[in-house]
C-alpha cells in the first residue's frame, strides 16, 4: 500500500524554531556578483547569500521607499548637469568670445561626467 503521508509539515506559530533552512536560485547576473564578492571575502557563495539576507531583514521596511527617492534624486541631479552643461555652453557661444565648437569643447572637457 501506497504510503500517503504528507511529506509537509505545518509550523505551530506559538513553537520557536532555531535554524531554518532555505533554497531559492538566482539568476545569472546576481550569481555572478554573489561568487566574485565570495571570493574577494575569502567566503563561500552561500554565507555570502546568507548574510544578505540577515542584512536586508534586520533593515527598516522603508529602504525600499529610501532606495526609490535615491534613484529619483540621481535621475534629477543628472537632468540638471546636462542643463547646466547646455547652458554653460550657450552662454560660452553667445558671449563672442568663442564659437559654438570651441564652447561646446571647453564643456565636454571642464564638465566630465555630463552628457551635453
Amino acid at each position: 500500500m501506497a504510503n500517503n503521508k504528507s511529506r509537509t509539515r505545518k509550523l505551530d506559530p506559538n513553537k520557536t524554531i532555531d535554524l531554518c533552512q532555505i533554497g531559492f536560485r538566482l539568476d545569472e547576473a546576481s550569481t555572478k556578483v554573489i561568487v566574485a564578492r565570495a571570493k574577494r571575502m575569502g567566503v563561500s557563495r552561500h554565507e555570502v547569500a546568507r548574510e544578505y539576507i540577515r542584512q536586508l531583514l534586520s533593515e527598516p521596511e522603508d529602504r525600499t521607499e529610501i532606495n526609490r527617492c535615491v534613484a529619483t534624486m540621481q535621475k534629477t541631479i543628472k537632468e540638471l548637469r546636462i542643463d547646466f552643461a547646455l547652458a554653460i555652453e550657450a552662454i560660452l557661444a553667445s558671449a563672442g568670445k568663442v564659437d559654438a565648437k570651441q564652447a561646446h569643447a571647453w564643456v565636454i572637457e571642464n564638465l566630465r561626467g555630463t552628457e551635453s
